[in-house]
């Protein structure tokens, strides 16, 4: 999938443009769903694949100080490599997990 078009999902669930995903505050309501080009302040995202933390800036900058990024790698040495990066910034709302 190209890095600039986004799909949905259905079923509630948040929708993806390439490994990033928004997930809206209440998957109830009617409110617009935001993609890559628009997250929410305050609104989860989560990078799938996230390797080195390369993209959690953006993610961070996108949700704010109040939202939350959550990273998630298969690889140890990579998720390794994004907690160093995580620490240096000092971000407290990014968590990474392997998966």
């Amino acid at each position: 999938m190209s890095p600039t078009r986004s799909r949905s999902t259905g079923g509630g669930r948040a929708p993806t443009t390439g490994s990033f995903a928004c997930s809206p505050a209440s998957t109830a309501s009617a409110a617009p769903r935001p993609t890559r080009s628009r997250c929410p302040p305050a609104t989860p995202a989560v990078d799938l694949g996230c390797g080195t933390g390369a993209n959690l800036r953006h993610l961070r900058d996108r949700v704010g100080p109040t939202g939350t990024v959550v990273g998630v790698d298969l690889t140890p040495g990579m998720l390794a490599r994004a907690e160093s990066r995580v620490e240096r910034a000092g971000w407290q709302n990014v968590h990474l997990v392997p998966g």
